[in-house]
């Protein structure tokens, strides 16, 4: 990914509402519900870490073009899964951390505003809690509608 410092970015930037499914028809998905227009400006994009090319496990999404260059990426906290606090088992008065995944999940990403972008990769670890430390993969592919490349274009919102 080329080097892209803050003042590249646009002060344009598309909100990306998803919905995760659980036990969707096709197994697991994630769908666009709604590309919201926002004025705002945007962190620098992320790297990877480089370490010996071993495989890096997270969560992170990557806007593209339409050649499959990556234009931004973002690492993040998983969305998808959900933290609860419950009282423990032998002591209720102590709280337990739990991790959960739950059926459906509605949460947002921001990308630039750019023109060129595409599509969005999301990457993840496997979503079980128990498999959360495995390799990222290419899990979802989210196809930006025509007329959102176009308004970003124009610059109307």
């Amino acid at each position: 990914m080329s080097q892209i410092n803050e003042h590249q970015l646009p002060e344009k930037a598309l909100r990306l509402v998803l919905t995760y499914r659980r036990d969707a028809p096709a197994g697991e998905e994630v769908t666009l519900r709604e590309v919201l227009h926002i004025e705002k400006q945007l962190m620098p994009p992320d790297e990877l870490p480089r370490e010996l090319d071993r495989p890096v496990s997270g969560f992170w999404y990557e806007l593209h073009d339409a050649d499959g260059k990556v234009l931004y990426r973002r690492i993040i906290g998983n969305p998808i899964r959900t933290w609860i606090d419950l009282p423990g088992q032998e002591d209720p008065t102590r709280l337990v951390h739990s991790e959960s995944l739950p059926d459906e999940k509605t949460f947002s990403l921001l990308v630039p505003a750019f023109p060129k972008g595409t599509h969005v990769i999301l990457f993840s670890s496997p979503l079980d809690p128990l498999s959360a430390a495995l390799p990222a993969e290419p899990r979802w592919r989210i196809q930006l509608p025509p007329q959102t490349k176009q308004e970003v274009q124009h610059g109307s919102q």
